[in-house]
């Protein structure tokens, strides 16, 4: 008989749904050893009517529109993610 039963495989568990996720790494050198570019921007237009923040699926940046501010650049891979939503559109 273990001492903590399930207890211990349960708090595991716990710990680590409850853990931040980790945010991605930032790539600053290309393979050939220069600095990489920048990833290019796409511009979103929000057609939401409340104020809403998402968080990009691949940078993690936090991104705020409101119907005051409906239009905004975001990285491209966060933008893919979010105009497959009904709430954005390319502008």
């Amino acid at each position: 008989m273990g001492c903590c039963g399930d207890l211990r495989a349960k708090m595991a568990w716990e710990a680590a749904i409850d853990a931040p996720p980790v945010p991605p790494m930032p790539h600053t050198q290309a393979m050939n050893g220069q600095p990489a570019s920048r990833r290019p921007d796409v511009t979103i237009d929000y057609v939401g009517r409340n104020s809403l923040t998402v968080k990009g699926t691949y940078t993690g940046r936090a991104y705020r529109f409101s119907p005051a501010s409906r239009t905004q650049s975001v990285d491209a891979r966060d933008g893919r993610v979010l105009l497959r939503t009904r709430y954005f559109r390319r502008a």
